[in-house]
């Protein structure tokens, strides 16, 4: 009663102090800097009743569900809560695929990569209209709290794959919920094909592992150190759970073939994360489904080869010097994010501090756990992803997705380092000691980038605006990518940012506003059609974070509200709308 009593009063005074944050004071630490002290409190409370529920002889699982719910809803609520406008520009552009989608019943494979993984974006258009909203923007302010709800089952299971002491069970899926800031989990394919990773990887841990090394004919020299290998896994690993019936085995391996083909179809990544997991557990003789990695290549390799042929065409070279490039990756991933202003350095300090404390942690409870004989299994999970480093740097993201991939296994190990066996005081004592590490740690590492990420009323005006200026056919332009757009329109306006059309601006250049003036004059003069420049408070953000190598946004609107050369079509609070003088308007829509 008492521990129920604690994770309601808490819910209510999260959700009343939540109500009147304002996003406009979010400066480059994220909502660190306007979070009222009661939020906090709020978490700790959950925390400790956590902590006090597990340790006391056995939980009772509803009352454990219920804490999990509740950090759930408070984590990855948090921005869902404040914001009065769907947050992150992506979650705007997977809504305007969408919205093609509903419109045409059909996809352009030619338009981008996204309609060459398409799969994602025809279930959120199923699930749209059955639900009768207007556009896939309803589905994006929850959608975080949503599909990390949608985690908790498979977690759970590959847990208890591994250990029979729910205590343990329970502290490793709330080491994940305490560490999982990557912030995958938006309306984005990632987020869906992450759950389908998530339970591949349950049903073969659940279900086909393996009691005993497989013996299968290879030649000697490797046959020989495949076996010792196997032999090693099988002494350092947990024993399976009971099998099940053959019929029930051909059900299972079905759903796993559907698993990886309908992810094939859906995102670029997550296959070959499935790949890389399901070959370290056959390779290790702790998988009995010992044709998955090959049917899983197959598929990747056939939705690859006559599915996206339109993307391939343009982009088979790009592609080709990515593959193998490490230094390229790692520079990509962590050299090039530790940039910006002060505040955001630092974010990115503690993001990078946190990950190597949390794989330090892991690395000693692998090591423990090895030496004991157990865990062969997830350890080689924990390890397998890192094969995608040498693949593509993924936009300078592959490193966030390998912790991504790493972290239910990570986080297994790193609960395996808390002495829950021992008296509740001692327990209760070391679990809130880590939860207070990891939350401390999670306010700077999740909602660091929500300045960026966060939306007002009169972006969106701004950005509807330039939609009833713009006619079909229009090019749409902005100093970057981080506004509210592409939501409508996905294929009748050509979507430019100056970041990849301006060069940069040169330290010695002389009277650069007057060189800022004379390039985006030949660059709007270039396009074929009518092109519109829409700034918005967001870009205005965004550029305070991370100047653009052209120049600086406050600079440009300075430049074109005095030249001749441009014409102001829109001014609001929180937006402008420039375009050339002497353009030829088209028929307003």
């Amino acid at each position: 009663m008492a521990a129920t009593t604690a994770v309601a009063a808490a819910l209510v005074v999260w959700v009343l102090a939540l109500r009147d944050v304002d996003i406009r004071q979010v400066n480059d630490l994220g909502l660190a800097s306007v979070l009222p002290v009661s939020v906090y409190l709020a978490v700790v409370l959950v925390t400790i009743s956590f902590c006090l529920t597990l340790v006391r002889g056995a939980p009772r699982t509803w009352l454990v569900l219920l804490h999990l719910i509740a950090l759930v809803v408070m984590l990855y609520g948090a921005s869902s809560a404040i914001a009065q406008i769907p947050t992150f520009n992506i979650s705007w552009r997977h809504a305007g695929i969408t919205d093609y989608i509903l419109r045409t019943g059909q996809v352009e494979p030619q338009i981008d990569a996204y309609f060459n993984w398409p799969g994602f974006f025809f279930l959120t258009a199923i699930v749209t209209d059955l639900a009768g909203l207007e556009n896939a923007l309803g589905l994006v302010k929850w959608a975080p709290v949503f599909f990390n709800l949608l985690y908790l089952p498979p977690l759970v299971m590959i847990a208890r794959s591994a250990a029979a002491d729910e205590r343990l069970v329970w502290a490793a899926v709330w080491v994940f919920f305490l560490t999982n800031w990557v912030g995958q989990d938006y309306l984005a394919p990632q987020a869906l094909s992450y759950f389908m990773y998530l339970a591949l990887v349950a049903v073969l841990l659940t279900w086909f592992r393996r009691s005993a090394p497989a013996v299968v004919r290879r030649p000697r020299w490797m046959a020989e150190r495949l076996e010792g290998l196997r032999a090693w896994a099988h002494e350092h690993d947990d024993e399976p759970s009971a099998a099940p019936r053959p019929a029930q085995l051909v059900a299972l391996l079905l759903a796993c073939v559907a698993i990886i083909a309908v992810t094939a179809g859906s995102h670029q990544l997550t296959p070959f994360a499935m790949l890389a997991g399901v070959g370290a557990l056959v390779l290790l003789g702790r998988c009995s489904a010992r044709g998955l990695p090959t049917i899983a290549a197959v598929l990747i390799l056939a939705w690859i080869s006559y599915m996206t042929l339109a993307y391939l065409a343009g982009h088979i070279e790009e592609l080709r010097g990515q593959v193998g490039e490490l230094r390229g990756a790692v520079g990509s991933n962590v050299s090039g994010r530790v940039a910006g202003s002060p505040d955001h350095t630092l974010v990115v300090s503690i993001r990078i501090g946190m990950t190597g404390l949390l794989w330090l942690a892991a690395g000693v409870g692998i090591f423990r756990a090895l030496r004991r004989g157990r865990h062969a299994s997830l350890a080689a999970l924990a390890v397998a992803p890192f094969v995608l480093i040498g693949l593509n740097a993924y936009g300078g993201e592959v490193l966030l997705r390998i912790y991504l991939f790493a972290l239910p296994f990570v986080a297994f190990f790193v609960a395996t380092l808390l002495p829950l066996q021992a008296r509740p005081r001692q327990a209760a004592t070391a679990l809130l000691a880590l939860s207070a590490v990891l939350l401390a740690g999670f306010v700077f590492t999740r909602y660091g980038n929500e300045r960026l990420a966060l939306f007002t009323p009169g972006d969106v005006q701004t950005v509807e605006q330039l939609y009833r200026i713009a006619e079909p056919g229009a090019v749409l332009v902005a100093p970057s990518p981080n506004l509210p757009w592409q939501s409508e329109g996905y294929a009748r306006y050509k979507y430019h940012t100056l970041t990849k059309n301006l060069p940069a601006a040169g330290d010695g250049a002389k009277d650069r506003d007057a060189v800022l003036e004379r390039r985006m004059t030949a660059y709007m003069q270039s396009t074929k059609t009518n092109a519109y420049l829409v700034i918005t408070r967001s870009i205005r953000s965004f550029d305070a974070l991370f100047p653009g190598r052209w120049g600086s946004v406050a600079a440009l609107e300075r430049v074109l509200s005095s030249s001749p050369q441009f014409t102001t079509l829109y001014e609001g609070r929180d937006g402008r709308i420039f375009a050339l003088a002497d353009r030829q308007p088209g028929a307003p829509r």
